[in-house]
């Protein structure tokens, strides 16, 4: 009997850093939208790339847990998740780094874009 879902990769190690991924980019961007502080323009960047990148890892987890990565083999998927990463790392750093400079007197954004950061 074929298996319709793969829960394997969402058991293991890098399954699990995924999810935790997940949560800190949506405690992040909720935190800065959530804010009285907060306007349109300011935080927009910010809140795009943390928005991006949760929609990106949920469309992995998704592709991953349908087998995706069975059924595509010419795929590299160990780079993709690599390239992935890096882009999602690059992207947080220089939304946080933005919001950090634009929040200076606003200890709940400095904290949401610290803790994104740093994951």
């Amino acid at each position: 009997m074929m298996e319709f879902l793969f829960l394997d990769y969402l058991l293991s190690k890098q399954g699990i850093l995924k999810i935790a991924q997940l949560v800190i980019l949506l405690v992040a961007f909720a935190c800065v939208r959530s804010t009285w502080y907060n306007s349109f323009y300011a935080y927009g960047f910010y809140e795009g790339v943390t928005l991006g990148y949760s929609v990106t890892i949920v469309l992995y987890l998704f592709l991953t847990v349908f087998g995706l990565q069975k059924r595509a083999s010419f795929v590299n998927w160990l780079i993709a998740e690599f390239v992935l990463d890096t882009l999602g790392f690059i992207f947080i750093s220089t939304g946080s780094i933005i919001a950090a400079l634009k929040s200076f007197e606003v200890p709940v954004l400095v904290a949401a874009s610290v803790r994104a950061s740093s994951q």
